[in-house]
Order: structure tokens, then C-alpha cells, then sequence
């Protein structure tokens, strides 16, 4: 199950909501590894996750 906001609402569930949570914590939380620069980037507090990936699977 896959959930969004404060409120934590359902967003998605079964295998793509698996396969996003996967993406999520495998690909966009851990940094690159030995590369300052792009961890830097990647912190940058202005960005934010693809929301667009939830919302394209609602």
C-alpha cells in the first residue's frame, strides 16, 4: 500500500505501489556514492519527489 499527505491517504496498492515504494527507496533516497557534488544536488531542499509517479497511478 502506497500513501500520501498528513493524512496518509491511499494512493495506490498491489504490485505498482510495491514496485514504486521500491524505486523510492532504492533509487531517490540513498545518494550516490563518493560523489559530494551529486549528493549535494540531490539535497537540494527545493526539489521535491516525483509526485507525478503517485498521482499517474491513482
Amino acid at each position: 500500500m502506497l500513501t500520501t499527505g498528513w493524512d496518509r491517504e491511499v494512493a495506490d496498492t498491489g504490485a505498482s505501489a510495491k514496485q514504486l515504494k521500491q524505486s523510492i527507496n532504492t533509487e531517490w533516497i540513498y545518494p550516490p556514492v563518493d560523489d559530494a557534488r551529486a549528493i549535494l544536488d540531490l539535497a537540494d531542499h527545493r526539489v521535491t519527489w516525483p509526485t507525478e509517479a503517485v498521482e499517474a497511478g491513482a
